[in-house]
């Protein structure tokens, strides 16, 4: 159930001091919305035309770009963009996913962190930089952002079942504690497959094999294509035996 948020921007028309600068990132932006990007590719770079110093433009065609898998330059963009601001988050971000994308992690992982100096509580930026470092094999930080990104969106059930699932990976100490992460990811969703299959697992390991094939159960029973059946029938043995005792 693993997603990568690649794009959160909210494309919407600028003001300029160029009317016609703004007219073709409007239209460039009614594009984007359709998904016909390499349109809006053509108007946003009318618009830089008229207009070198548009961030908006840059961003957007950046955005278009990545969006169509055209990876330098969307680059290109980028840097274009962050040398008119350097701090620019949008700018920042862009090239860290970009960069993620093509399995770039350190680059990745250094313009994710400025972007989120600019925007400390941005969900798209935490999510993927802790994404980045789990991918560069540095599990603890990975899961320092993804506890992070708990506490800045409490509501996002799969944001707490990753934490649960990378504190199995950190060690034992960190695992104890999953179970809370498990059982939070199934009551904001409870059609989470992946999150009772988890917790049953840890039940498991717990000897408590009662909820475990409880957990089971029931995600076999929201999927039935989920290969759990080896675990549902060690628990059902598992009970007999305790029965039998």
């Amino acid at each position: 159930m693993k997603t990568f948020y690649a794009l959160c921007l909210m494309l919407l028309p600028f003001l300029s001091f160029s009317q016609t600068a703004n007219d073709y990132i409007n239209k460039g932006v009614e594009a984007h919305n359709q998904q016909n990007f390499k349109t809006a590719i053509g108007y946003y770079t009318k618009a830089i035309g008229v207009d070198a110093k548009s961030l908006l433009a840059y961003s957007n065609r950046a955005t278009a770009y990545y969006s169509l898998k055209a990876y330098k330059e969307a680059i290109a963009d980028c840097n274009k963009l962050l040398a008119l601001d350097a701090n620019n988050h949008t700018g920042n971000y862009l090239l860290g996913i970009t960069y993620k994308e093509q399995n770039k992690y350190p680059k990745a992982i250094e313009h994710l962190t400025a972007a989120m100096a600019a925007k400390p509580t941005d969900a798209n930026t935490i999510y993927n930089r802790a994404w980045a470092y789990w991918e560069s094999m540095d599990h603890k930080k990975a899961l320092v952002d993804m506890k992070k990104l708990v506490e800045v969106a409490p509501k996002k059930a799969e944001y707490h079942y990753w934490c649960g699932k990378w504190k199995q990976e950190v060690g034992q100490e960190e695992y104890k504690t999953a179970i809370k992460d498990y059982t939070k990811a199934i009551e904001l969703d409870d059609k989470y497959v992946e999150a009772y299959v988890e917790r049953g697992a840890y039940y498991m390991t717990q000897g408590n094999f009662k909820a475990a094939l409880k957990d089971l159960t029931t995600a076999k029973k929201i999927d039935p294509s989920v290969e759990v059946d080896h675990y549902i029938e060690a628990a059902k043995f598992e009970l007999e035996m305790q029965e039998g005792n």
